[in-house]
């Protein structure tokens, strides 16, 4: 089978009505599971609460909404959280996405929704998609679909409010993507993940790909899986430098190089994936976290078809069980050797330094073991046929539905504490670190926050005995706000000689006076211009530098690789219905002898 489309080499013919059908079918079941596992959202839809992480993430969602809307500017600075801090640099942060456009359609709270059911649908159809790419039938592949798709981790990181957890929608969607030697889409999806706060979605897509890449080289005795690895790599920075670069600049400020010695025993590890009764609010011993850092169902049925699988097609399931056991592995944390245990070694690492909890690796381990069922499924098709397996499959997705799925509803708990708007915005000191979202709503800022990045707020707030103004001036003389927007500020000052005009936010490099005479400088921490005598009007702007060189990048990226990617033919699949029964793994990898 030469150059095949990939749509015809995943779903099948399609030069006829049925073939159009059966190419088709896929996508419709895809919304139609996800439709089924978020049930709790629709009697609720536009309704979000603030309980567990929902207030910080909401904020992160409501900031660059209200930015835009309201004042017409790109989300680059968010003055509502900590005295204020970079927004597209959080790496936290989600609006450098296509689904952005949904939330300044609908309102965040509706779009959240729709972004719940579409990234379930994403991930069940991407594995069904990966699993076709390594040469799985279309009735095994739905095995690694409803496995991950159904993995109650999503629903739990979900429920706890971590909206980051939904970029793992695309991690099938990539490795098949470089599977299929489209090393461009692959790029382009990682490039995705990072807009949509992927901080563990991206860093476990990579390690998983180099997994796969490094095995396939050995296996097959070519460069070309690390090549498409390393071309994917860099089409995903390219596409991703307008918010990468800021994420850079913010992370050498603030490195958040944070302890993670946490060990997850064996017991726990096996409850997390077999478990049956698996809820945010169960408390899992005296552990650190709630159940949502452990849960990570797969049905036994599923578990059992992948020991099939391991059993009768142990030369393609060895990559998939090297990323099964390394997940696992990882996933123990300190339990599994301590101070010299992977995780341990791994934490060593940029990035993964930044990174905490190490169960997190068990979704990885999940799509694994999803692929090994869907080879139990294929070796199993002879003996039971086709009917006897579908039911079996059919039974597994509703047993991972009586799971993960409840954990939907905490997405509304928490009750949204409406505050008087203020005419001006303001720093407020509350109490508690839960009210971000609503002090922000109501046109201030928080200044007792959470924030993984561990900024420290300098600005006092209006409710401290310290407290100046949002603006003064040190030496006397007057100052006036002429206009206040997110990311530009009006000033008329007077002083009689010169002065320093302090701005009650955080100082940040990336502001700049855009008219008017003055140098920005930093004033105990806070945002502050020397000004000469006289009276003028003053205009600072956040302007970051690498914003515009990274959408520069990004465009050349774009045009520069695009075109080549779209010219180039995929490479050929093993499917089923050619592979080979004692000759090569059956992977896309190998498909050029096919």
């Amino acid at each position: 089978m030469q150059g095949p489309s990939i749509r015809r080499a995943v779903f099948g013919r399609t030069s006829t009505v049925l073939g159009r059908t059966r190419a088709l079918w896929p996508a419709a079941l895809s919304i139609a599971f996800a439709a089924a596992f978020c049930w709790p959202l629709f009697g609720h839809f536009g309704e979000l609460g603030v309980a567990f992480d929902w207030d910080q993430h909401q904020l992160y969602h409501w900031v660059p909404y209200e930015t835009v809307r309201t004042y017409g500017q790109i989300p680059l600075w968010n003055p509502f959280e900590c005295g204020g801090m970079p927004m597209l640099a959080n790496p936290q942060s989600r609006w450098w996405s296509p689904f952005f456009l949904l939330h300044l359609w609908l309102g965040p709270a509706r779009a959240m929704h729709i972004e719940i059911v579409a990234h379930i649908a994403l991930a069940w159809l991407g594995a069904f998609v990966l699993g076709r790419a390594y040469g799985l039938s279309r009735l095994a592949a739905m095995a690694p679909a409803i496995v991950f798709a159904g993995c109650s981790s999503f629903y739990l990181h979900v429920g706890e409010g971590h909206t980051g957890w939904l970029a793992y929608a695309y991690m099938p969607w990539i490795l098949a993507a470089v599977a299929l030697g489209r090393p461009f889409i692959a790029g382009l999806l990682l490039a995705l993940a990072i807009g949509e706060g992927g901080t563990y979605a991206v860093p476990h897509t990579i390690l998983v790909l180099g997994v796969l890449a490094l095995y396939h080289a050995v296996t097959e005795r070519s460069t070309r899986p690390l090549v498409d690895l390393a071309c994917a790599g860099a089409v995903a920075v390219g596409l991703a430098a307008p918010k990468l670069l800021l994420v850079q600049d913010l992370m050498s400020r603030l490195p958040r190089l944070i302890e993670s010695t946490e060990s997850t025993s064996l017991f726990l590890l096996i409850e997390g994936l077999f478990s049956h009764v698996q809820d945010l609010a169960i408390d899992v011993g005296g552990r650190p976290y709630r159940f949502h850092e452990y849960g990570a169902y797969i049905s036994p049925i599923a578990f059992a078809a992948a020991l099939i699988g391991i059993v009768r097609q142990r030369r393609w399931s060895m990559p998939w069980m090297l990323v099964a056991a390394g997940g696992l592995v990882l996933g123990l944390g300190y339990t599994f050797g301590g101070e010299h245990s992977p995780w341990a070694l791994l934490h060593r690492l940029p990035i993964f330094d930044s990174q905490r909890v190490p169960s997190r690796f068990m979704l990885p381990a999940v799509l694994a073991f999803g692929m090994l069922a869907g080879r139990g499924v294929d070796a199993l098709l002879p003996r039971l046929g086709r009917d006897a397996l579908t039911a079996l499959l059919v039974i597994a997705a509703i047993d991972a539905a009586m799971v993960g799925p409840i954990n939907l509803r905490y997405v509304f708990d928490g009750s949204v504490t409406a505050r008087p708007r203020a005419q001006s915005f303001v720093q407020y000191r509350d109490e508690s670190t839960a009210t971000m979202y609503t002090l922000a709503r109501a046109n201030m800022g928080a200044l007792t926050c959470y924030e993984p990045l561990d900024p420290e707020p300098v600005p006092a707030g209006m409710n401290e005995p310290d407290y100046r103004g949002e603006q003064y001036l040190l030496e006397g003389g007057t100052v006036s706000l002429v206009e206040w927007t997110p990311n530009r500020l009006v000033f008329d000052v007077a002083s009689d000689g010169p002065n320093v005009l302090v701005v009650n936010q955080n100082h940040d490099p990336s502001w700049r006076v855009v008219s008017g005479r003055g140098e920005v400088t930093a004033y105990q921490g806070l945002l502050a211009v020397r000004v000469p005598a006289g009276a003028a009007r003053l205009v600072l702007a956040h302007q970051s530098q690498w914003f515009i060189p990274g959408v520069v990048l990004a465009i050349t990226t774009l045009f520069v690789a695009g075109p080549t990617a779209l010219g180039r033919r995929p490479r050929p699949l093993r499917t089923s219905a050619n592979r080979s029964p004692r000759g090569a793994s059956g992977t896309a990898f190998r498909g050029s002898r096919g």
